[in-house]
Formats: C-alpha cells, sequence, structure tokens
C-alpha cells in the first residue's frame, strides 16, 4: 500500500504545472504526450492527441478526480467512493484516499479525516430510506414519502401532528464534519431495523421527529448531528414500554409523591408558622397579666401553673410534630428507593437523577423544618423560665422564700422533658431498625 502512495506522489510530482483541468466539460489538457511522463498510473488511459498535447477525459482515469473540495461535495457519487479518490486542491492542500486501505492522506502524508466514510454513511442513509418508503398495506411506514425527483424525504405523525423533511441534492452529498466519524451510530440507527421486535422502529421514528421537528434547514444534516440523540432517546422509550411502564404514570406517581410530602411539610410550616406568630403576643400579654396581679400572689400563682400546663402541652405537641417529620423523612427514602429498584432505573441510573435531586431537596426541607421546631422549642421554654423568673423577682425575696425553689423545680421539669422527648426519638429509631 506505500507503493500505491508513492505511485500518486509521483504523478503529482511529474505533471504538477504541467495540465490545466476544465471544470465544464469534465477533461484534462496536458502539455505533453501521456506517454512522456511515464507515469505507472496513466499508462493505460486513453487519451487524445491534439497538436502534441493529451486530452483525457475524466471518467477515462483510474481512480475519482475531484479539482475541489467543493466540486467534490457538489458532484461526487456512490460509485465513486469505489476506487481510489483525489481532490487536487483540498484546503491548499492534496486529498488523497485509497480505498483498499481505508486511510486518507494530505499531501501523502497520512491524517485522520472522515470524509469519505461520512460520504458513504450518507448514500447508505438514502438507500434505506428509500427502502422503508415501499410497504405493504397495514405495514408500518417509517419512511412517508420518498421522491428523487423532488428530492424530498418525509417523515410525519398523525397523533403528535408532526412533520420532518429532509432535502437532498440533485448530485453530491450533504456536507457533514469530517471530524467526526457518523459510521457507529449510522449502525446503530441500522440495527434498529434488524431486531426481532419490530416495534423499535415505531419509537425511532417518534423520536426523529421529535428531536427534528424544529430543524426548518438542514434537517437531514441535523439527523446525522442528532443521531446518538434520537438513538437513545428511542431505546429509554422502548425500554420503558417493555417494562410495561409509561413516562406518563411514572410522572404521575413522581407528581403524587411530591404532592402528598409538600402538602404535609406545609401544612407543619403553616402551624409552626401561627405559633412563632403569637408567641410574642402571648408572651406580653402573659407579662402585662403579671405585673397587673403583683399584689395578689395567689392570682400570679394560677398564672404560672397555667404557664406550666401550657410547657407540658407544647412539648407534647412538639414531640408529635417533630416525630411526624421523622417519620416523613423515612418514608420519602422508603418511597424513593422502591422507585429507584425498578428494573427500568437499574439499566438507565441516570435518568433517577432528577428523581434523586427532588428526594435530596424534599428530605433538606424536613430536616430544615424539625430543626426550626426543635428551636422553636427551646426559644419558648427560655422565654416562660425569664417570665416565672420576672414574677418571682417582683415580690421581695426575703418574704418569698420558696420562689427560688420553684425556679429549680421549673428547671429540673425542663431537664426532664427534653430527656423524654430525646427517649422517646432513640426508642423510636430502634423501633425502626429491628
Amino acid at each position: 500500500m506505500e507503493q500505491m502512495i508513492e505511485d500518486f506522489k509521483n504523478l503529482f510530482d511529474k505533471i504538477s504545472g504541467h495540465y490545466s483541468y476544465n471544470t465544464e466539460n469534465k477533461e484534462f489538457t496536458f502539455d505533453s504526450l501521456l506517454t512522456d511522463y511515464a507515469i505507472p498510473l496513466l499508462n493505460a488511459v486513453n487519451f487524445e492527441r491534439r497538436r502534441n498535447k493529451s486530452i483525457v477525459q475524466k471518467e477515462n482515469l483510474p481512480f475519482a478526480y475531484f479539482d475541489s473540495y467543493d466540486e467534490f461535495i457538489s458532484e461526487v457519487v456512490k460509485e465513486d467512493l469505489d476506487q481510489n479518490i483525489i481532490i487536487a486542491n483540498y484546503n491548499n492542500s492534496i486529498f488523497t484516499y485509497l480505498v483498499d486501505e481505508g486511510k486518507s492522506y494530505k499531501d501523502f502524508k497520512e491524517f485522520e479525516s472522515y470524509l469519505i466514510s461520512n460520504a458513504i454513511v450518507f448514500f447508505q442513509s438514502k438507500i434505506h430510506f428509500q427502502n422503508q418508503s415501499t410497504h405493504n398495506e397495514f405495514e408500518f411506514e417509517f419512511v412517508d414519502f420518498y421522491s428523487e425527483s423532488a428530492r424530498k424525504i418525509i417523515f410525519s405523525s398523525l397523533i403528535d401532528k408532526k412533520r420532518v423533511g429532509f432535502v437532498f441534492p440533485q448530485a453530491g452529498i450533504i456536507e457533514l464534519d469530517e471530524n467526526i466519524d457518523f459510521r457507529k451510530s449510522y449502525n446503530d440507527f441500522i440495527n434498529g431495523f434488524n431486531t426481532e421486535n419490530k416495534t423499535f422502529p415505531i419509537f425511532l421514528k417518534k423520536s426523529l421527529i421529535s428531536n427534528l421537528y424544529l430543524e426548518t434547514k438542514n434537517s437531514y444534516k441535523a439527523f446525522f448531528d442528532k443521531l446518538e440523540i434520537i438513538i437513545k432517546e428511542a431505546k429509554l422509550n422502548f425500554n420503558v414500554y417493555l417494562h410495561e411502564l409509561s413516562f406518563d404514570d411514572m410522572k404521575k406517581d413522581y407528581e403524587e409523591y411530591k404532592t402528598r410530602y409538600f402538602k404535609e411539610q406545609t401544612e407543619m410550616l403553616s402551624k409552626l408558622s401561627n405559633q412563632v406568630i403569637a408567641l410574642p403576643v402571648s408572651l406580653a400579654g402573659t407579662l402585662f397579666a403579671l405585673y397587673k396581679m403583683k399584689e395578689s400572689l395567689t392570682a400570679v400563682i394560677i398564672v404560672l401553673i397555667g404557664l406550666a400546663l401550657f410547657l407540658f402541652y407544647m412539648s407534647y405537641i412538639v414531640s408529635i410534630y417533630k416525630n411526624d417529620l421523622s417519620r416523613l423523612i423515612k418514608q420519602i427514602e422508603k418511597d424513593f428507593d422502591k422507585l429507584y429498584q425498578h428494573k427500568f432505573f437499574q439499566q438507565h441510573k441516570e435518568e433517577f437523577h432528577d428523581l434523586g435531586n427532588t428526594k435530596n431537596w424534599l428530605i433538606r426541607r424536613a430536616k430544615n423544618l424539625r430543626t426550626g421546631l426543635i428551636s422553636y422549642s427551646i426559644i419558648v421554654w427560655l422565654l416562660n423560665i425569664s417570665v416565672m423568673v420576672f414574677s418571682y423577682f417582683m415580690y421581695n425575696p426575703f418574704e418569698l422564700n420558696a420562689g427560688f425553689l420553684c425556679i429549680v423545680s421549673w428547671l429540673i421539669i425542663l431537664i426532664a422533658i427534653i430527656n423524654l422527648i430525646t427517649f422517646s426519638e432513640k426508642k423510636e429509631k430502634e423501633t425502626t431498625n429491628r
């Protein structure tokens, strides 16, 4: 094969500057007789002699010749790709493709280019779409319309009321990025029609239309650019279909989980907010009442007993709310873990990413709400103890020696209730672990 590229290099070394090419009638004019150049590649080429010059038709060359990159894009035909190819002006260089090697050369040095392989893929896709346009009655129609004369390929969906149209050139190929190899993604696309399950092309078509219907220009090129996305989406929807699970059902379950948890948290937050808003008013009212009743020790004691009962009741309610939030967090974990264990998500774990973010957000919100609830409880206790201390110092401490013992008793009760709440939480965790 090294000899072949050397032969092409030798060819251009000898004829460079000694020929002209007419792009209209596709013929070469050499300054001398072709036999005078002694070039092995041209030994068997038929030529016409005119005044000691050689006229050679492009079609008589033993390889496919294109004077420029633009001429290649606009004029190459499928048969040209079955032989060696020369592009004389390719980014100010000479492009050579050796068909037996499947390799490309720039100025006779190998380099990476998918220009030719992508051209082959383009022609293969045209043939495939043409074949898919012929079908029997009641068969699935992947291609709804194909016309060489109109140069159009139409895909449509009556259900979604969407339509995609490919326009291909009369001659030549569409210009694809030669730095990207489209062979693998196109082969994956074709393999979708060779699967045992004949329903997969339905998902391919739906994915093709949904990804391309907004492409008003160069939709054929966009097809290749988005081919990996089209295949991935089709496989995803196909797996959902196989697992008898639809995205609509999943979305419905997801919205149900989200709504239920959010509603519970919102109701709890609303109750807590009402308590926080009422706290300054109730505190001010209590202090005012104590101040007004300072002449009556009995009345003050009754108010303090009422505060004690309020603290007990508040602690009880807080422990219920707190346990509810703990239960809610565990339920969120359980429900989303159950959803994650579905076979579909085990095969497509990346699709659970958004649901996982929602789960983390709900749990984080519940934990923040629980922290706020505990903080509110502590603040209420401290404020009420402050009220008790205030009521004590309204009287002469020497006349009411039992006041100090009363305050100490309230502190002991506080510690006991906090321990009770902590113990109930530990007990709940132990029960859950069992």
